[in-house]
């Protein structure tokens, strides 16, 4: 499995710039990235990164693998333990010979929405804002549940606690 990324310039051309969400640490990979990674068909491979980002703001990654024909598919990776930023997934390629992989990190904007409300609503502070601000991120999801739900949260007349 070879990682896709860029190549790093030599040290006096290098720039330090790091994004929002930066990927550090990627895994499976050889030493100094010299060698591809191997495996054999039929074989569980452990894809992992290290992933973060600063503030409060929930986040979430992916793997998505290329096989040798082009092929992209998209694994949801999972957090391995809370406070250590490594993600995981294992994957079965259905393919033999080279795969590339590279790894997408996203902010979570309804999880972080849906931490912040349960954690206001228990204590009972700011309901009308958080439902508004619910409200406002179901403005950008199509259909009629994401419609009936955003309805929900603006009616001046729901109680915030189902009884």
């Amino acid at each position: 499995m070879v990682p896709t990324e860029h190549t790093t310039p030599a040290p006096r051309q290098r720039t330090a710039r790091i994004g929002r969400i930066p990927i550090r640490h990627l895994s499976p990979r050889q030493p100094e990235n010299r060698w591809p990674a191997k495996s054999y068909l039929g074989e569980v491979v452990p894809f992992e990164a290290t992933v973060f980002r600063e503030g409060h703001g929930l986040i979430g990654a992916e793997l998505l693998l290329i096989d040798p024909a082009g092929t992209e598919t998209a694994h949801a990776m999972t957090l391995l333990a809370p406070g250590t930023d490594r993600w995981r997934v294992d994957v079965r390629p259905q393919t033999t010979g080279r795969h590339h992989y590279r790894i997408r990190a996203y902010s979570d904007d309804w999880g972080s929405w849906l931490h912040a409300a349960t954690i206001k609503l228990g204590v009972g502070d700011d309901a009308d804002l958080i439902f508004a601000m619910g409200a406002e991120l179901l403005e950008q999801v199509p259909g009629k549940i994401a419609a009936d739900a955003r309805a929900a949260l603006l009616d001046a007349d729901a109680s915030p606690r189902s009884e």
